[in-house]
């Protein structure tokens, strides 16, 4: 069962890393009304296919009397067999805050059994034989709470695991009217119940047994990415529950909030809040295009900023050695660098004067993403061999990005972004090379602009991936804009 249950919790994680987390979720996941729906589908054959072989019936020994001239008999029936289990539909129901049930209808199987009777007083007289059955109205239930474990680990109580069967249409091989009559009093009670008992007792341990097993697997940590900017992410759950929800939200839902905490795998800090840790993800994304989705994956901004945290402080976002070209190309823009410097060339070094912010909010036109950086922009001359420095400029910038949600052939998601507006402001830090005026920062403002757009771009071009959750394949995916989040909304289906 594990690729329909681990749809929504498989979407996080790897490793095992002890992190201390932050207060909030950085990542919720929302299952909508569509998607229990859909979820139902894709559990039912799993299901279907768990019950076929794993059920057990004993033997049933009967000690009863039937009409002279016939009187006590033993009735003996082994080799009980439930086989071809077939699952016409299901439907998945839930109690806030976090009962989860699972309705199984249209249940259909064959049920066979060896038979041996003995009168047992004398004259005696004995027969076998076989039987065969199928039910009428069958149905079943299973329930459960939904909880996380101090570990952050998923975990379900069962709470009701009931088999419900109206009748049997029976078949033997038998001529005498007595047994037959036997047979059906027995498939009305003694061994419906013990039909009953079996299936729900499968039912049972697939869902308290096995799925707690792979629920126990749920990974609480991951590495992502290599270097100075690989990361170690805490990705231990922080909530697990369930609402009847609203039309509004498309009706009933399952939300998960997960930690997501980021630190630096280089010295093992962990990324420290902004100050206005941002907004506490909803559970439920408004608007209709959300909740006409099957699920909702909220990223807050600042899974974003500690994502560019580490590498911010390990240097990976300092650019070096960027050819600035001959000292007579700056005649416009500092005038007494090729008078100082003839026939020299231009070397500029990029280094991150504060660390890049992501600012998300919501408007009538979809929404804003933007993006703050700085940086230091150390311009040397490099004349006969030598490096002399010439002047440090401070470059802060205002980036507009806009987002692509891509859906990859083994079924995850990955969010590319680029930059769509860029705003360059240049300050002097220092200078040896005299006064610059006003409208030579302008023209450093435009020279320094692409390459800060490339640089960002850069590493907005490596993508987010959300991983595959194996067996599923997510679909028609779609980005929004929210107040302190990003929000893909998409549809899923069995891969």
């Amino acid at each position: 069962m594990r690729s329909a249950v681990l749809v929504m919790l498989g979407i996080l994680g790897c490793n095992a890393i002890s992190l201390a987390p932050p207060a909030n979720s950085s990542i919720r996941v929302t299952l909508t009304q569509s998607g229990l729906n859909e979820l139902s589908a894709i559990v039912l054959p799993i299901i279907q296919n768990a019950l076929n072989g794993s059920i057990s019936i004993p033997d049933i020994h009967i000690d009863t009397h039937v009409p002279e001239p016939i009187g006590h008999i033993t009735l003996d029936l082994t080799d009980i067999t439930l086989s071809g289990v077939r699952l016409a539909d299901g439907s998945i129901k839930v109690a806030p805050p976090h009962a989860v049930s699972l309705s199984l209808s249209g249940m259909d199987f064959d049920v066979n059994m060896d038979f041996k009777w003995r009168k047992v007083h004398s004259p005696h007289a004995s027969d076998h034989g076989e039987v065969s059955a199928k039910p009428s109205d069958a149905s079943a239930l299973v329930a459960v709470q939904t909880t996380v474990l101090p570990t952050g680990v998923p975990h379900v109580n069962l709470t009701q695991g009931s088999t419900t069967i109206g009748s049997f249409d029976i078949h033997f091989d038998g001529k005498v009217s007595w047994l037959y009559n036997l047979f059906t009093n027995l498939f009305e009670n003694q061994i419906k119940d013990a039909i009953s008992k079996a299936v729900s007792k499968a039912l049972g341990s697939a869902v308290d047994v096995d799925l707690n097993k792979v629920l126990g697997k749920f990974p609480t940590a991951k590495t992502i990415g290599g270097g100075k900017s690989r990361l170690d992410v805490n990705t231990q759950l922080l909530d697990l529950r369930v609402s009847n929800g609203t039309a509004a939200d498309g009706g009933a839902y399952m939300t998960i909030g997960d930690y997501f905490a980021i630190a630096d795998n280089l010295t093992h800090a962990l990324c420290p809040p902004a100050e206005d840790l941002t907004a506490v993800l909803p559970d439920v994304v408004p608007g209709a295009a959300a909740s006409e989705s099957m699920v909702q994956i909220m990223l807050s901004t600042r899974l974003f900023d500690c994502a560019l945290w580490v590498p911010f402080h390990n240097g990976a976002l300092d650019v070096s050695n960027i050819p600035g070209g001959p000292t007579s190309a700056w005649l416009a823009i500092l005038p007494t660098l090729p008078l100082k410097y003839p026939n020299a060339t231009v070397r500029l070094d990029l280094t991150p004067s504060a660390q890049p912010l992501i600012t998300a909010r919501a408007n009538a036109d979809g929404g804003l993403l933007s993006a703050s950086l700085g940086y230091n922009i150390n311009v040397s001359v490099v004349t006969n061999g030598t490096d002399v420095y010439a002047v440090t400029l401070r470059a802060t910038a205002a980036t507009g990005i806009e987002l692509e949600t891509v859906c990859n052939t083994n079924g995850s998601i990955t969010l590319y972004g680029n930059v769509t507006t860029l705003d360059v402001n240049v300050t002097v830090v220092r200078s040896a090379v005299g006064f610059i005026d006003k409208v030579a920062l302008e023209l450093i403002s435009k020279l320094v602009g692409p390459i800060v757009e490339k640089a960002v771009n850069s590493v907005l071009a490596n993508g987010f991936t959300l991983p595959a959750t194996k067996g599923i394949r997510l679909l028609n995916a779609s980005t929004l804009i929210e107040n302190g989040y990003i929000a893909i909304v998409t549809d899923f289906g069995e891969a």
